[in-house]
């Protein structure tokens, strides 16, 4: 006889309380039928409107390993009452003589009356408690263990929006960075800081670090054409060095990769070098049995974005040009497309792969999952700023067309949830 399970969830945003429990119930049942509760019901649940439509998050859900089946929920009040009914008509049609279990997460059960009804009148077992009874992954993960982390590039960008997370968690924080790019203005109290080049690391022994974000790099393409040699020196060399300390460590290391990997990374230094630094930490987990995960970065934008005219991204050299009275610069036509992701998402990418002890097979993609052309951007801009001048310069070797985020992996498997806070950042500038 097959075994059919009922979950029902709002997936908004989907945390690691949730993966468990989907995987639970689909340890007792042959087939995983997931109710999403849609936008009225979230928002009823929430007070405010859902910050993910309801048919983002069952595209989302169905992605999830576990999930059989899923379709947004038909009630139009806090239950789920018919859509319990409908899905029990829809087995039982396909397989008469199978068996429905209705599943659910924590011990909330109790105050759901209506849906214990309802099944109580179809015949349909109620299997409650699974999974983590708390709805905040946060919580969970303060109740580990405090880590040693190294993060290199730590003046930098990222890194200092990701050291301020770990150390507000309350991990002991050092960094190493060279001070190329980065600003010792962003360091944040609490985190021990030395600077040098990345080279330096293989000389640090016993220092019984648990995990090393390695966020170190000359992280620019068209500069990358300038000078390739120092380009390939410290994205594959660094990440080189950080592989071989890391090893002889017994050090997690979560390495920043790049969305270029999928733009053909031989047209620039830059693209070839962070393909490069991937497939050394491949060939060390496969050859060496090292616990190295890769994170790939989309478009990042937000506090302590670099704004000036050479090493800044197109939001903070357009900053750049603003404030200091230039128009706006635009490669080509502008109808490339870009996946601005918020730095505060990428920390929370980040922070999730360092503490789960998930492993992927290839890597975590961090974008949003929403992509703008240059000259969309350009018009919030205006919105925000007025009238601004803008030209159109010639195309640049090594601009891709296009980047979007298209894998959910590190969605469904970790909890993460982005969101496109990119008019809103711009606005508050």
């Amino acid at each position: 006889m097959k075994k059919y399970g009922i979950t029902s969830m709002y997936g908004n945003p989907i945390h690691p309380g949730h993966i468990e429990c989907l995987m639970l119930s689909k340890e007792l049942v042959d087939e995983l039928w997931v109710i999403v509760n849609n936008d009225k019901q979230a928002e009823l649940k929430r007070g405010i409107p859902s910050f993910q439509d309801e048919v983002y998050r069952k595209v989302v859900i169905e992605s999830i390993r576990y999930v059989d089946h899923a379709e947004i929920a038909i009630d139009q009040d806090g239950s789920v009452c018919e859509t319990i009914k409908l899905f029990h008509d829809k087995i039982r049609m396909q397989d008469p003589e199978s068996e429905i279990i209705f599943t659910k997460g924590g011990d909330r059960f109790a105050n759901e009356i209506p849906e214990k009804v309802v099944c109580d009148s179809l015949g349909i077992k109620i299997v409650d408690g699974l999974g983590l009874k708390t709805h905040n992954s946060s919580d969970m993960i303060n109740k580990k263990a405090t880590k040693k982390i190294l993060v290199t590039g730590g003046n930098g960008f990222i890194g200092s929006n990701l050291i301020k997370r770990l150390v507000s968690e309350g991990h002991n924080v050092v960094s190493l960075d060279d001070l190329s790019t980065g600003l010792e203005e962003y360091e944040v109290e609490g985190c021990s800081y030395s600077y040098g080049d990345i080279e330096q690391l293989l000389y640090w022994k016993n220092d019984n670090f648990d995990l090393c974000y390695h966020l170190a790099a000359l992280s620019r393409i068209q500069t990358s054409f300038d000078d390739p040699m120092e380009n390939f020196r410290v994205n594959a060399g660094g990440t080189q060095t950080v592989a071989q300390w890391a090893k002889e460590n017994n050090v997690k290391v979560v390495y920043a990769g790049s969305s270029s990997r999928w733009c053909n990374p031989q047209t620039s230094p830059y693209a070839t070098s962070k393909k490069i630094g991937e497939d050394i930490l491949k060939m060390y987990r496969t050859a060496y049995n090292c616990d190295f995960e890769i994170c790939r970065f989309y478009n990042v934008y937000g506090p302590n974005e670099l704004v000036d005219s050479k090493m800044a991204a197109v939001i903070g050299i357009w900053r750049y040009q603003i404030n200091n009275g230039l128009p706006i610069t635009i490669v080509g036509d502008g109808n490339q497309r870009r996946d601005f992701t918020h730095v505060e998402d990428i920390v929370d990418g980040l922070y999730k792969v360092g503490m789960s002890s998930e492993k992927h097979e290839d890597a975590w993609e961090l974008g949003t999952g929403v992509n703008y052309s240059v000259n969309e951007v350009y018009e919030m801009m205006v919105e925000r700023f007025g009238e601004i001048k803008k030209i159109h310069i010639p195309d640049q070797a090594g601009n891709y067309p296009s980047t979007l985020r298209e894998n959910f992996d590190t969605l469904t498997r970790l909890g993460w949830s982005p969101s496109d806070k990119l008019k809103s950042y711009i606005q508050s500038l």
